[in-house]
């Protein structure tokens, strides 16, 4: 009800809960349809679009009792499966998302129709039959156009997409693969993977001949598909590799941080935007000191928005499933402990990491974890003197690694 709250009036499109449902949910699960027709369908369209629907549905059953209280035993039969039919896949539907499988929707919409066949065929009154009759086939005609132009033209863009596809794999020919993309762009420009192919591509060529005219391309065909889609994970992706691979940390964070919280339950998502923020911050320290610690205490909440996160999912009732896995992992520890440690609270730091700690210290990312512990707690005046002695007697050569820690000054 969070996201039908944001969008009331005309709801957020069609594929609104696939794309948006992940900022809204109480637990990492995996949905891309809503259990229920009825919600999925309120949340695409909104109250309009819904009341619309439930008019629809009102009218045809309405209609199709009256009709049915007042036809002979004969007539009532010949209709009655579609009205059961129909019903069942209707309630069926408040509780799961079978009306999203075409076959099923033409099903429901066949069998109504069948409904209002049985609907007493009185004319209205004040409408000529024949001026009915008309605008109804007009009516049924010009949909029936406008259907079929959508129609072929999507299937034009799916069809130019495959011949991309096929060309960059047979010749490899990026002039006539372009060709194919901006065909398919300029039909649906809405399909992310049409605009994530385009960009890659462009982003290949700037890997290979450093020409700054194909970045620009890939990142403004990113842009522009963002526009219409800014909640997409795949062309989010996309634009973070191309910041990664020039070197664009700042970009980079920016990414991550401006979307972090349509990605709740994404564990991957904030352990490297927590890493891009300390890189951002380490870049401000030397540029603009005063600057630091807007990002210290931004590394420190992703760390709290995980592990209270972490401690709702305890709370799920039993036999609720919690879904994908969601954790604070070792980096998350060691990148939150080095922003306390930045801010000049090793203590603090300390604290921040020492639940994470693993006992299994022929891991690489467990023995780094445990180095900057030590180096905080040696930093905070009160070595942990066990985990030292543990890590030392694992590889010596970790003293000095953890001297080096300790002696870092921000």
């Amino acid at each position: 009800m969070k996201l039908v709250a944001d969008y009331p009036v005309f709801g957020a499109g069609g594929g609104a809960w696939s794309a948006l449902y992940e900022k809204y949910q109480n637990n990492p699960y995996e949905s891309a349809q809503a259990h229920s027709y009825y919600m999925q369908y309120l949340v695409e369209t909104g109250v309009l679009g819904f009341i619309i629907l439930l008019g629809f549905l009102g009218v045809v059953y309405g209609k199709y009792v009256q009709s049915f209280r007042k036809a002979e035993e004969i007539q009532r039969n010949r209709y009655f499966m579609y009205f059961i039919l129909a019903t069942s896949i209707l309630v069926h539907s408040v509780m799961d998302f079978n009306m999203s499988y075409v076959y099923i929707g033409i099903l429901v919409f066949i069998s109504l129709g069948g409904m209002a066949a049985s609907i007493s065929k009185q004319p209205l009154k004040r409408i000529k039959p024949q001026t009915l009759k008309a605008a109804a086939a007009s009516i049924v005609g010009i949909a029936g156009v406008i259907m079929f132009i959508t129609s072929v033209l999507f299937i034009q863009a799916s069809s130019s997409f495959a011949k991309a596809n096929k060309t960059l794999v047979e010749t490899k020919d990026f002039n006539q693969t372009m060709q194919y993309l901006n065909k398919a762009l300029k039909i649906r420009s809405t399909v992310p993977e049409y605009a994530a192919l385009k960009a890659d591509l462009f982003k290949q060529v700037y890997a290979q001949q450093g020409d700054e005219a194909f970045f620009a391309e890939a990142e403004h065909t990113l842009r522009q598909a963002l526009d219409k889609q800014p909640g997409n994970r795949i062309l989010l992706l996309r634009l973070v590799a191309l910041y990664e691979q020039k070197g664009m940390d700042s970009e980079r964070y920016k990414v991550y941080s401006e979307n972090a919280e349509r990605f709740p339950w994404d564990m991957e998502w904030y352990d490297k935007y927590m890493d891009a923020t300390l890189r951002q911050g380490i870049v401000v320290t030397n540029e603009s000191p005063d600057q630091k610690n807007e990002y210290m205490d931004e590394i420190i909440a992703a760390l709290r928005h995980v592990e209270q996160g972490v401690e709702h999912l305890k709370t799920l009732p039993e036999g609720q499933l919690q879904g994908r896995e969601f954790s604070v992992t070792s980096s998350m520890a060691i990148n939150a402990g080095r922003a306390y440690m930045m801010k000049g609270e090793p203590g603090q730091g300390a604290e921040a990491m020492k639940p994470y700690l693993n006992e299994d210290l022929s891991n690489v990312d467990n023995r780094e974890l445990a180095r900057w512990y030590i180096g905080a707690t040696i930093q905070n005046g009160q070595v942990d003197q066990g985990w030292y002695d543990q890590l030392i007697s694992v590889d010596p050569e970790e003293k000095e690694q953890i001297e080096q820690v300790a002696g870092m000054r921000f």
